[in-house]
């Protein structure tokens, strides 16, 4: 029963981080919480791996694929801090969850890997709940724009092409905290080239209740990613992952308690986080 308890503590703690990055934008940007996230990670994790974990021996080759992933993070969590401060944690939080979905379709199409019934049925009901998410959003969304949904979307087909990335590494170097740390110093250090280009007109803003959100914010993210390492470490894939999976409820439930003054909840809304946990919790399921 600790590992089920652990893992859903990591999506609890995941749900938080979304909700307090969404308060703190209020009077921030999507940019600085990707700053202070990034940097939070890597103090944390490298915290970790100098007074416990040790610096493991890695090949250059292991060290390519961790900065590929590096990338990658930073534009992932950009786009999906981008979706929060758009349409809302309830709503971009489910549409960001839907990674197995892409995961299992890269399988498919470039790993060779046979789509089953479960997964058939899983994308169907993850496709439904993004669709029942987005639709008819600007009733409900100030100054909407159809590309407000694409940025959390292509935030978690990114994250797709991710995860299968982050277990190929590991096949090499089994040291996820590590790693972890690799690529929070590599996002780092791509968001601080990216606003130093002189084309970019994004800027940090630091307003003093933001900083304590987003301080909040990316050290739970940095918890739910522990607590999730530490989960696997225990018990099961099969067992963890769904369990993880339940990160867009506990967003709604969240936003519900916490966000009423700033986004609102409907059914559709509701009925469509359901849809993707389940959808989600069926491919999973289905890969093992």
């Amino acid at each position: 029963m600790t590992v089920q308890i652990i893992a859903l503590s990591a999506a609890i703690a995941y749900a938080m981080s979304f909700i307090l990055s969404k308060r703190g934008m209020r009077y921030s940007t999507p940019i600085t919480i990707t700053f202070v996230s990034l940097l939070m990670q890597t103090l944390v994790l490298f915290t970790i791996v100098f007074f416990f974990t040790g610096i493991p021996e890695t090949t250059p080759f292991v060290y390519s694929l961790f900065i590929i992933a590096g990338v990658l993070q930073m534009v992932v969590r950009q786009l999906t801090y981008i979706g929060i401060e758009k349409i809302g944690a309830a709503r971009s939080g489910p549409i960001r969850a839907s990674v197995p979905l892409w995961s299992a379709a890269v399988a498919i199409l470039f790993l060779g890997e046979s789509i089953t019934l479960p997964i058939a049925l899983g994308t169907i009901m993850v496709v439904g709940g993004i669709l029942l998410i987005s639709w008819r959003s600007e009733e409900h969304v100030k100054d909407f724009r159809p590309w407000y949904v694409i940025a959390p979307l292509l935030a978690a087909i990114l994250g797709g092409v991710i995860y299968p990335l982050r277990r190929y590494a590991l096949q090499f170097s089994d040291d996820p905290i590590y790693f972890g740390a690799i690529v929070g110093i590599v996002g780092l250090l791509c968001t601080g080239i990216f606003l130093a280009s002189p084309t970019t007109k994004d800027k940090l803003v630091w307003h003093r209740p933001s900083v304590g959100y987003f301080i909040a914010g990316g050290s739970l993210e940095s918890l739910g990613l522990l607590l999730v390492l530490y989960a696997l470490s225990f018990g099961p894939v099969v067992m963890v992952t769904p369990l993880t999976a339940t990160l867009p409820l506990w967003v709604v439930i969240g936003s519900k308690l916490f966000l009423r003054d700033v986004e609102q909840i409907t059914t559709r809304t509701v009925i469509g986080a359901v849809l993707v946990v389940c959808g989600t919790i069926a491919i999973t399921l289905a890969k093992f």
